[in-house]
């Protein structure tokens, strides 16, 4: 959809439904910026099959639910992730079912002080296609994140679906005019919540001002354990 205007915010989002008996029945994308002396600038998208990175947008969420085979192998086989990656070692696995990716980030609008900008993906998954566990893995993450910026991860079932959203509060100002990272999302085989480095998943709230936020493990997330 696109870039639409408020009062005191600009608010882009879209949606997408997956087909017939999808694993993946939809996604949701919703970015906005603040409205300052400059004309501000939100992007979202939401789709399937293909993917996209990051952009030059205040703020900007791009989903894919299902993306294709061949996008997903060119992102975990090296130059991209790679097996070594923690993230690529759980969700690269030949047996591993992907149902989204996606991108969160932000610039500076250099409109002087504070610019807060939001962003959020959503997915549901259908649980009857969940064979072993879920798990998100963060990659590919670039410039930095201002105090007080923060990753909310929250995940919830019901009535057979699981619902996945992850959402981020990013501050940027002049020491710190540009932040994204892109994240993978499925079903690896064999990833259990006492594998080393991986957290168990209730509810997460990350700094992203803590340069330490993507290593330390921190790249990937058990969401849901085997049952």
């Amino acid at each position: 959809m696109g870039d639409g205007g408020g009062a005191t915010k600009l608010l882009d989002y879209a949606a997408a439904g997956g087909s017939l008996g999808s694993s993946v029945p939809s996604v949701f994308a919703q970015a906005s910026a603040p409205i300052t002396g400059t004309a501000a600038t939100a992007r979202s998208t939401a789709n399937f099959g293909s993917s996209v990175g990051f952009d030059s947008r205040n703020s900007y969420a791009f989903v894919t639910g299902q993306p294709s085979a061949s996008w997903v192998a060119d992102v975990i086989a090296p130059p991209g992730i790679g097996v070594n990656n923690p993230v690529g070692a759980v969700l690269g696995q030949p047996d591993s079912v992907i149902f989204g990716a996606g991108a969160l980030g932000g610039n500076y609008s250099g409109s002087g002080g504070v610019e807060t900008y939001t962003s959020t993906l959503s997915f549901i998954v259908d649980t009857i296609t969940i064979t072993d566990n879920l798990a998100i893995g963060f990659y590919q993450h670039t410039g930095t994140a201002g105090a007080g910026s923060v990753l909310t991860i929250d995940g919830f079932e019901n009535n057979g679906l699981f619902y996945l959203n992850v959402s981020m509060q990013l501050n940027l100002d002049a020491a710190h005019t540009s932040f994204g990272f892109s994240l993978l999302f499925g079903d690896p085989p064999g990833c259990t919540s006492t594998e080393t480095n991986v957290c168990s998943f209730g509810g997460f709230v990350g700094d992203l001002s803590n340069p330490d936020f993507f290593s330390c493990g921190r790249e990937r997330f058990l969401l849901r354990a085997p049952v």
